[in-house]
């Protein structure tokens, strides 16, 4: 008797990752992130901090080190047609009494309303990241706008569209 197992993948999509303000980067699992200037539509300003994220390998604190801040705007070519997931990555790295709150609307919909980095962890300097369902439509981008509701401006470090894989497919054959 001969028992042969096979499991079949969809072909493999590359997400893709922008790191908002800052340079080209390899992250620590080998993982590329593009600058931002292609999908930035309203930029506010760049801040770039020389800091230590408790909660992330420090080779990838770049990532978190840079943000933007401001009233925002970005235009993101889905990679793939069908379910995404964007990932927005965030850390607090002000030294400040301020709360940072601000919305989060993805293609005109409101996803998230009061949206507050530090009360999420209740300190700084920790990465969290927030992640949204989005559809990759043919032809259209995934538009990202945060827009401040009090205190400071609304900020964002990193950016991710990665398509949502279906599980793999295994066949049993028995002979």
């Amino acid at each position: 008797t001969t028992t042969i197992t096979t499991t079949t993948y969809e072909g493999y999509i590359p997400p893709l990752r922008i790191n908002v303000g800052g340079s080209a980067f390899v992250d620590s699992q080998g993982l590329w992130w593009t600058d931002d200037a292609d999908y930035v539509r309203r930029g506010g300003t760049v801040e770039n901090l020389d800091v230590k994220v408790k909660n992330v390998d420090p080779y990838d604190w770049p990532l978190y080190q840079t943000q933007r801040q401001g009233d925002l705007k970005f235009s993101l070519p889905p990679p793939a047609v069908g379910p995404l997931m964007l990932i927005l990555h965030f850390a607090e790295l002000c030294k400040c009494d301020d709360a940072r709150v601000f919305n989060i609307e993805i293609n005109g919909e409101l996803r998230a309303s009061n949206f507050n980095v530090r009360a999420a962890y209740g300190t700084d300097k920790l990465a969290l990241q927030s992640t949204y369902e989005v559809q990759g439509i043919k032809g259209d981008n995934i538009n990202l706008k945060l827009s401040p509701s009090s205190g400071l401006p609304p900020m964002v470090s990193a950016i991710e569209l990665v398509p949502v894989i279906a599980q793999p497919t295994t066949t049993t054959t028995t002979t």
